[in-house]
């Protein structure tokens, strides 16, 4: 193997499908092509489901159990949101940070930030 470690040689498709079976492995795993070591396929699984689970790999231990906090709630939610709801408010927000009354972010568990200031009047 050291002759395809160094990039001297190419494994054949039959070398890379026998050292993905010996390994474990997904050939673009091998390839290096990708991060994940095993692509999980059900037959039937949809695109945004098999999209869900490669975000989902990629995440540390502490965002992926906010994620399952958050989706446990979100299940719970029957229906679509209408009104303020703390439970999920409280399982989304990764922080509040407030600079001063004018000056406050909010940072959320997807990573987007919310910048908001109270304008004050006569602007």
């Amino acid at each position: 193997m050291s002759a395809y470690e160094i990039g001297k040689h190419y494994p054949s498709a039959k070398s890379l499908i026998r050292m993905s079976e010996l390994f474990d492995a997904s050939i673009d795993y091998i390839l290096g092509l990708s991060p994940l070591r095993k692509v999980i396929l059900e037959k039937g699984l949809p695109n945004d489901e098999v999209r869900l689970l490669s975000l989902y790999r990629h995440l540390d231990a502490t965002q992926k159990e906010k994620s399952r906090r958050f989706l446990e709630l979100l299940k719970q939610t029957a229906e679509p949101l209408a009104n303020f709801d703390e439970k999920l408010w409280q399982a989304s927000v990764e922080s509040v940070t407030v600079r001063s009354k004018d000056d406050i972010t909010v940072s959320f568990i997807s990573g987007t930030e919310i910048v908001a200031g109270i304008e004050k009047e006569g602007r």
